[in-house]
């Protein structure tokens, strides 16, 4: 069903102009609360399966500074660290300089080249000791500037793996 699209630049003169406008507005409205309600739902589905998937996941915002905006209930276990307190945060406030730089490089080498990169063992220090991670990054490209906006970050612990194989 094709609606006729409301244009506020003609007014409506008579009053079954005006019914047919509001009725029009009406409908519009309508469906956009049902779509908003859609996405909100698409929303909350998604952030459960994010926070309940068993790798570390978290986000950073490739247009301010490589700041954290996602951060998952893996990632609290694997680096010790809350939501809170890292949300907002770039990787030179959470981590030591050497490490925290060595993540912003890599951060920047994905958006210049604008692909994806595997690190297949990076050691992090955490207050649990040093955690062995394989680390994948993703670039999130905004569809309509084409630039990225986000990048996505995946962390497999592998400590036990390596101590395993040590044995």
């Amino acid at each position: 069903m094709k609606i006729k699209v409301f244009n506020p630049q003609v007014e409506p003169t008579t009053i079954d102009e005006f019914k047919k406008a509001i009725a029009q507005l009406t409908h519009l409205n309508t469906a956009l609360h049902k779509k908003i309600a859609q996405l909100e739902t698409q929303n909350i589905c998604l952030h459960t399966i994010i926070d309940h998937i068993p790798i570390a996941m978290f986000v950073k915002n490739a247009r301010d500074n490589f700041k954290i905006t996602l951060w998952n209930k893996t990632a609290e276990t694997t680096f010790n660290l809350r939501q809170a307190m890292v949300i907002g945060k770039k990787a030179l406030n959470l981590w030591p300089t050497e490490q925290a730089l060595s993540c912003l490089a890599a951060d920047e080498r994905v958006v210049q080249e604008q692909t994806s990169l595997k690190v297949t063992q990076e050691n992090f220090k955490t207050t649990y000791g040093t955690r062995s991670l394989q680390i994948q990054k993703i670039p999130i490209v905004n569809t309509h500037d084409g630039k990225i906006d986000l990048l996505l970050n995946m962390c497999t612990d592998i400590t036990d793996i390596d101590v395993a194989a040590c044995i």
